[in-house]
């Protein structure tokens, strides 16, 4: 093996490998977008169910406040 075949399947080598840690880099940031998402739509969620959990106790307030 030459020295300029041996420099060229470097050159490829170092190429291919690049190349294959900006596919997992794309597939780290996707899989972290994911989860950012998962994470947000789980907090509106939350503050949906508080909110309406205090709507309940608030009717239920009101409830007690008329019976007597």
């Amino acid at each position: 093996m030459g020295i300029n075949q041996a420099k060229q399947q470097a050159k490829q080598l170092k190429q291919a490998m690049q190349e294959a840690g900006h596919i997992e880099d794309e597939l780290v940031n996707e899989e972290r977008r994911k989860a950012l998402n998962e994470a947000l739509k789980n907090r509106k969620l939350a503050g949906r169910e508080a909110a309406a959990q205090r709507y309940l106790e608030k009717q239920e307030l009101e409830n007690l406040k008329r019976k007597k």
